[in-house]
């Protein structure tokens, strides 16, 4: 005696429809595959979540969580999507939605989020990021500091200074990281040569790089007011102190050769009294300054309503001509008369039938 395989198989006394159940739920287990599909799966689903994992951790130190949540919730969705046998149809909508996510709708988000900030040269990334970037255009060489023997080190393309400190302690930075010790390091005498995971550049490779090599200003600690190391020849480096001091308690800095304060007023860059900006600056919100900008400043709102207006006279332009001459071909190929009208249709399908990238 047969017992039936679903509660909904129960309930059916249709020969039909049982048999229509029978292949739908064969079409489910088709879709959910074997073990080479499984495997496939597998590793699909292994370099997404790769990606999502490396996102997560770049995202961190940004410190965007809004983000973060987002790629573990859709990364966890794709993952019980994919994992489940069913949701067949989930599985063939899923790539569809995330890349129009990804390429239409984020895009369009974030382009309108932009509108209301001052995104732009000069104003594209972080405070602190600005703060680096002010104190490092203004280094210059301590008069008195002393010589510290360095080694030029490389990993995964970045470039870093293996320093030997004046009481013979190994440390190591890079440009976006600060000086730290570093255990395990190899010493050749009293000079720190070598380090776990990184490769010493040897003295060909560093004047193959030098410009690389000279421009590298290494932080000297976490406090950007205690400068930076700098090596002329990746032999030696010297300490370099920033001609402006950063104050973070008052969000000021301060020119310490002629005395001028600039001040965070809220503009996205440290101004003067006298209204001189600080460059690079950073990124924050204006509301609708843009906009009003747009419409208000005679440099703008020429071009901008000269581009609207073309906007719309090509749009109509085009339009009506394609629409124009579509119908006069449409007639003129129609008629009866016309000798050789399918040689003259077929040319015209032509473009659309094969594609544009041939």
């Amino acid at each position: 005696m047969a017992f039936p395989n679903t509660e909904t198989e129960a309930v059916t006394t249709d020969p039909k429809r049982r048999r229509r159940q029978r292949t739908a739920r064969g079409i489910a287990d088709e879709a959910s595959g074997g073990v080479r599909t499984l495997i496939v799966k597998l590793v699909l689903l292994g370099i997404v979540d790769a990606i999502a994992v490396y996102a997560v951790l770049v995202l961190v130190g940004f410190g965007e969580w809004g983000m973060i949540a987002i790629v573990v919730a859709v990364a966890t969705l794709v993952n019980w999507i994919y994992f489940s046998r069913r949701r067949l149809p989930a599985k063939y909508l899923t790539p569809g939605v995330l890349f129009l996510a990804v390429f239409q709708i984020f895009v369009l988000l974030y382009t309108g989020y932009i509108g209301f900030t001052n995104y732009g040269t000069g104003h594209n990334g972080s405070k602190e990021q600005a703060v680096s970037a002010l104190l490092a255009s203004a280094l210059e060489r301590v008069p008195d500091s002393p010589a510290y023997p360095v080694s030029v080190v490389e990993s995964g393309g970045e470039l870093g200074l293996l320093v030997t400190s004046t009481n013979g302690n190994a440390l190591l930075g890079t440009a976006e990281d600060a000086l730290q010790a570093v255990p395990g390091a190899e010493f050749d005498g009293d000079t720190a040569v070598a380090a776990p995971g990184w490769t010493t550049l040897q003295f060909a490779d560093v004047l193959e790089r030098q410009e690389q090599v000279t421009g590298l200003s290494v932080p000297f600690s976490e406090d950007p007011n205690d400068g930076a190391l700098r090596t002329p020849d990746g032999s030696v480096a010297y300490q370099y102190v920033s001609t402006l001091e950063y104050d973070e308690a008052s969000g000021t800095i301060t020119d310490t050769d002629s005395g001028v304060v600039y001040s965070d007023i809220g503009t996205g860059a440290f101004t003067s009294d006298s209204g001189e900006e600080l460059l690079p600056g950073w990124k924050v919100a204006v509301g609708l300054d843009n906009f009003v900008k747009a419409v208000t400043d005679a440099r703008l709102a020429g071009p901008l309503v000269y581009v609207t207006l073309w906007t719309f006279a090509f749009a109509l332009i085009t339009v009506g001509a394609t629409f124009a001459v579509g119908l006069f071909l449409a007639i003129t190929f129609n008629n009866a008369r016309m000798r050789g009208r399918r040689i003259y249709r077929s040319l015209l399908i032509l473009p659309y039938a094969i594609p544009s990238f041939l």
